[in-house]
Parts: C-alpha cells; structure tokens; sequence
C-alpha cells in the first residue's frame, strides 16, 4: 500500500495494523521460510522473525509459476491477486480477505 494513498484500504489496513501490534518492516529481504518462523535481512543485519503464518507478496506482475513453485514450502498455499488474474487492488483485497478467513481452518 501505498502511503500517500488515502483510500478507504490504507486507512482500515494501517488501523488494524496498528491495533494488532504488528511490526512493519520494509526494505528487508527473506532468506528462508521455514515451520516456525522466517530468516530475514535488512540494515539491521540477519535475524529470524518467529511465525505460524507467512504471507509472501511478490507484487504486481504475474509470477504465477514462481507462486507454484512455493507448493512444497508449506502446507498450506493460496494463490492470489495477479497470481491467477491481472485485475485491480479491490479483487486482490477481496480474496486475499476471503482465504485469510479460512487460514488454518483446512
């Protein structure tokens, strides 16, 4: 999202965000996902960021064969956005919403 953006999504994101207690971090690299966590790298050097949840956004561009080949990384993945259509930030919010409803439910 973009920050200068003041759509209704950036508002009611970075609310939620915040009332989470989620720490944002940008520029910084994974390494490695693995079962309880990811390895990450920043300014601030190598560190591991504990997680029982990864959500891997590769951006804009169709990448649907590199979305694929993440299959075997966890048990459970969720193809969405420009990964199975080119449309507009409003479908991908949607079914990014709908599948991180039934994370875990599976």
């Amino acid at each position: 999202l973009n920050l200068d953006d003041r759509s209704m999504h950036t508002f009611s994101t970075f609310g939620e965000i915040r009332k989470q207690g989620i720490k944002v971090l940008t520029s910084t690299k994974a390494l490695n996902i693995e079962k309880d966590g990811v390895t990450v790298e920043n300014a601030d050097g190598t560190f591991k960021l504990d997680a029982d949840t990864v959500i891997y956004a590769t951006g804009q561009k169709s990448l649907s064969e590199e979305a694929w080949a993440l299959n075997d990384c966890a048990d459970e993945l969720h193809v969405i956005g420009d990964c199975v259509v080119p449309e507009n930030i409003m479908a991908a919010t949607q079914a990014a919403y709908n599948i991180a409803l039934d994370i875990g439910r599976m």
